[in-house]
């Protein structure tokens, strides 16, 4: 062997992208100076650009190895045996790799570490190329619903979410943040010029953007709006899309005067873009198959003013389950400390639960009020279970706050009782009657039969929660 001449054996790595990568060590030598090093190959493209050199380190016959480790946990080591004839070559596949990841390889001899390096597993491919349509049918006045029509593939990370922009002179609206392959921009100018485009984000922050369509918004013509007295409830037989409109137009319509719409109204009647919609209290529908009814209107407020791309106050139509979603604690132990804001059914409902309905693009997200130990706080829900005061229009023994009005479906005298028990996010605080008081456990939250009853947190009870629109 020429002393002078580094012996080596190279090769490419290969990264396919389902999130594995053949991790190759190739270790180089000079026999008569003894000097050694280790270089980690990887396609630039996915892994940042990284050699390693290590040079001048004694190395003794079969006593060398090379060390794999993946995310700080050791998968697996290699012994190489240093001699002329030895094959330098090892390679390892690390399997579910994910973006910011590291690799560790270490040298080593007579087990002690020599030397080690890392490699950040990067994701830098951006989503695919993709298409939007417009469809005549859906310009409206205030509004332009976008489909995408050929979606974008992303093999590393996935595709996270998107982002629907309008965009006119000196103007933009932007909503981020957006899982679903379409939606309907709305807030946006009657008769007005509109370049239209979606922005794809995989989960490395990676992005790529649609081609670009322009729309002109048609001509507005105000809803004509009917208030009734009365309704019979009745299956409701509009998709979540309609529904969601119709909730801005009666949000739009705020008020305590004659012909607008709040909390005691019981019916509406709106003729909109040639179509006449009916829906009132007690009107149902469903859920991912689960039946969902009407509360009321203007009920509650919303977090975010600009929810439907306007400035609105209330989210105009809130509903509740009347099937059960889930039987579950509202707290893994028997606490209600820190009431319904810190609870953990609560951070349930707001997350996977939301994350899993087929209508979350429309929810708005509203603030409900929760009594915690004689403090009144409110929490921003997209979901939410019912306080006492909302079903019974009254408090009951150790609740000192009132949370929210009473919905107009139970103010009408609509039945509470739905064949289970379910949980209401009231606590039961400190109980005082006829002089004495019987102090606060901070244990129990109420649930709701045919009569208003208390269980600890702990306790398994059906969850029917609320959610507005």
């Amino acid at each position: 062997m020429d002393g002078e001449t580094w012996q080596e054996y190279t090769q490419s790595i290969d990264l396919n992208l389902s999130n594995k990568a053949n991790f190759l060590a190739k270790i180089e030598y000079k026999e008569n100076e003894a000097d050694k090093r280790i270089t980690i190959n990887r396609p630039i493209s996915y892994l940042e650009a990284l050699g390693i050199t290590f040079s001048k380190i004694t190395w003794q016959e079969g006593k060398a190895s090379i060390q794999i480790i993946a995310n700080n946990k050791e998968n697996i080591e290699y012994q190489i045996n240093a001699t002329e004839e030895a094959n330098w070559q090892k390679g390892y596949e690390v399997s579910n790799l994910n973006h910011n990841d590291i690799l560790y390889a270490r040298l080593k001899e007579d087990s002690e570490v020599i030397a080690e390096e890392n490699i950040t597993i990067k994701d830098e491919v951006a989503p695919t190329e993709f298409e939007i349509e417009v469809l005549e049918e859906n310009i409206k006045a205030k509004s332009i619903k976008v489909e995408i029509k050929r979606l974008p593939q992303d093999n590393e990370t996935g595709i996270k979410d998107y982002t629907y922009i309008a965009e006119k002179i000196e103007d933009k609206k932007e909503i981020p943040n957006i899982p679903t392959t379409q939606y309907n921009i709305s807030g946006l100018e009657p008769e007005t010029e509109y370049k239209v485009y979606v922005i794809a984000y995989d989960n490395a922050g990676n992005y790529t953007k649609s081609n670009t369509i322009t729309v002109t918004t048609l001509e507005y013509i105000p809803p004509q709006i009917d208030i009734e007295e009365t309704h019979t409830p009745r299956r409701i037989e509009y998709t979540w899309e309609e529904l969601n409109d119709i909730a801005k137009i009666i949000s739009d319509n705020y008020g305590a005067e004659e012909g607008q719409i709040n909390n005691d109204t019981v019916e509406v009647n709106i003729t909109t873009n040639g179509k006449e919609y009916i829906l009132g209290i007690g009107d149902w529908t469903t859920v991912n198959g689960k039946q969902v009814r009407v509360l009321g209107f203007n009920h509650d407020e919303l977090t975010n003013t600009n929810a439907y791309g306007e400035t609105n106050t209330y989210a105009g139509i809130s509903f509740e389950y009347l099937e059960s979603i889930t039987t579950d604690q509202i707290n893994s132990t028997a606490t209600n400390v820190g009431g319904w804001g810190a609870c953990m059914l609560r951070g349930k409902l707001n997350s996977t639960i939301y994350d899993s309905l087929e209508n979350r693009q429309y929810i708005k997200e509203v603030n409900k009020q929760y009594d915690d130990h004689s403090t009144l706080k409110v929490a921003q829900d997209k979901m939410w279970l019912l306080s006492v005061y909302e079903v019974s229009g009254r408090n009951t023994s150790g609740i000192t706050n009132i949370e929210g009005g009473q919905y107009k479906f139970y103010s009408m005298g609509g039945t509470n009782n739905k064949g289970f028990n379910w949980w209401l996010r009231s606590i039961r605080g400190r109980i005082c009657q006829g002089g004495s008081c019987i102090n606060d456990s901070k244990r129990a939250f109420y649930c709701q039969l045919s009569n208003i009853s208390n269980m600890n947190a702990n306790g398994i009870v059906e969850v029917t929660p609320g959610f507005a629109i």
